[in-house]
C-alpha cells in the first residue's frame, strides 16, 4: 500500500511549503485539506451512503458525503471528483463550493461541495470496504429518512438546512 502525501495549508487557507504523510503527527498551526460532496441527482434526489460495519468511526451510519483527503498536488475540485468516482463510481457534471472551515482537533481544512450528477442512478458502485448499501432519497421522502435512520452527528441538521427549508 502506498504512503499518501498531503500538502499542508496555514489557517488562512494558503499552501505551506511542508508535505504532511498520513499517520504522522500533524504540527500545530498547519492542516490538510479534506474534500466533502453532498451528491445529488438531476432528478433532486440526494445520494446516501451506509458505512460499512467495520468502520472504526460511525459504523452502520448513513451518511449524505463522499469524500477524504486531497493527496499532495490535488486542488479541492480536483480531489473531489477522484474521491466520489473511487467511492461511487459516479462521474460529477456540476460541483459548487458550499462551505470551507478548519477544524484544529484534527487539523483538516475542509471543503464542501454540492455536487450534481447525471448518471444512471443504478450505475453506483459502492467501495466494499468503505460502504455497505446506497439509497437515493427524493425531497419528498427526505423527512422520513432523516427521522428514521442513524445519520453521522451533525448532517441531519445540515440537511435540514440545505434541502427541507
Amino acid at each position: 500500500m502506498t504512503t499518501e502525501i498531503w500538502d499542508a495549508y496555514l489557517a488562512d487557507g494558503t499552501l505551506a511549503d511542508l508535505k504532511l504523510t498520513r499517520g504522522e503527527p500533524i504540527p500545530d498551526g498547519y492542516y490538510h485539506l479534506v474534500v466533502e460532496a453532498m451528491v445529488c441527482h438531476e432528478d433532486g434526489s440526494l445520494l446516501f451512503v451506509k458505512r460499512a460495519a467495520s468502520r472504526a468511526s460511525f459504523p452502520n451510519y448513513w451518511e449524505f458525503s463522499c469524500g477524504g483527503s486531497a493527496l499532495a498536488g490535488k486542488m479541492a475540485e480536483q480531489a473531489i471528483k477522484r474521491e466520489v468516482l473511487e467511492e461511487t463510481g459516479l462521474s460529477l457534471d456540476k460541483l459548487s463550493l458550499y462551505n470551507t472551515y478548519f477544524d484544529d482537533r484534527y487539523h483538516c481544512y475542509f471543503h464542501i461541495f454540492q455536487a450534481m450528477t447525471t448518471n444512471d442512478k443504478k450505475a453506483v458502485q459502492l467501495q466494499i470496504e468503505e460502504t455497505a448499501d446506497y439509497r437515493w432519497v427524493s425531497p419528498s421522502e427526505l423527512p422520513l429518512f432523516i427521522e428514521n435512520h442513524l445519520l453521522i452527528p451533525g448532517q441531519k441538521a445540515a440537511i435540514t438546512e440545505l434541502f427541507l427549508h
